[in-house]
């Protein structure tokens, strides 16, 4: 018999203060019950598909979730304890496991990806990304981030350029540029294809916590980080500024562990408070609506 597990969603109502983005954003927050067949707790990473279909990444595997049903994808071998998820342009959706393991979809089913020379017994996988070129990007809790370009492999590490090997989340930026979230700040790198090596850049906004767990770039550029202890917030590309949303009444999201942006939904994973849904769009966040 399914297990009716009772969790909570809790939805961002969102205020916009100026419109002016030299000032931090004020958010309250608004608990509703929902009843579902997933337990919140073991929500490892959140992934929103065009489709409305959101994917939960959980310790016992993949699930495609319409809001009411949720639809299991199995493994071949290996763990099933999904820690990244993402989708490729051509439609595919990409995992990677807690023991370093990788894979991607094919009907309801996960198919095995062992690229040569990666050994998958280093480290768990934290997040993968694929490009327009078919170029598949990884990060690693501990051995920093790996690319498999043209059958070849690539790796950054504390050795050559990141400022820490462990990686919560990539996201690509502008110019075909990585973004990584880890224990001690943001790292910015580009795959130079002529040297055939990872080259680094410095990320030159101050952020309020260097434990950054998850970041995204949203549909006008901007990149939002989530943090260990000091909820959410934006940096632009253009002004080079961070600008951060804050909360009124002292109640506010701290440890923010996954994010994840399809056009307006924005969905937040805090290890403290749940799993919430908000509404959002190029001036901040608008009205949102419970789920």
């Amino acid at each position: 018999m399914r297990a009716k597990v009772q969790y909570f969603i809790l939805v961002l109502v969102v205020c916009i203060l100026s419109l002016a983005r030299a000032d931090d954003f004020d958010i309250s927050i608004k608990p509703v019950e929902l009843t579902g067949e997933l337990s919140a707790d073991h929500i490892n990473v959140i992934y929103a598909d065009s489709l409305g279909f959101l994917w939960l990444g959980t310790s016992t595997g993949l699930y495609r979730w319409d809001g009411v049903k949720a639809l299991k994808f199995f493994k071949e071998s290996g763990s099933e304890n999904v820690t990244a998820i993402s989708q490729s342009p051509t439609g595919e959706f990409w995992i990677g496991c807690k023991d370093g393991s990788l894979a991607f979809t094919s009907q309801q089913k996960l198919i095995s990806f062992q690229p040569v020379g990666y050994s998958n017994d280093t480290a768990s996988v934290s997040d993968i990304l694929i490009n327009r070129n078919g170029n598949v990007w990884w990060s690693t809790y501990g051995s920093g981030v790996y690319c498999y370009y043209n059958h070849l492999m690539f790796s950054l590490n504390e050795h050559n350029g990141l400022t820490d090997n462990y990686v919560y989340e990539i996201a690509f930026g502008e110019e075909e540029k990585v973004w990584a979230a880890t224990d001690n700040g943001v790292n910015v790198f580009y795959l130079d294809t002529l040297s055939n090596t990872l080259v680094p850049e410095a990320f030159p906004a101050e952020l309020p916590d260097l434990i950054v767990q998850t970041l995204v770039r949203d549909h006008e550029g901007f990149m939002w980080f989530g943090f260990h202890q000091e909820g959410i917030g934006y940096y632009d590309p253009q002004t080079k500024m961070f600008y951060k949303i804050k909360d009124i009444n002292d109640r506010h999201l701290s440890k923010v562990i996954s994010l994840s942006m399809q056009n307006l939904d924005v969905w937040i994973v805090d290890s403290q408070h749940g799993l919430f849904y908000s509404k959002t769009s190029a001036l901040g966040y608008s009205c949102c609506h419970p789920v």
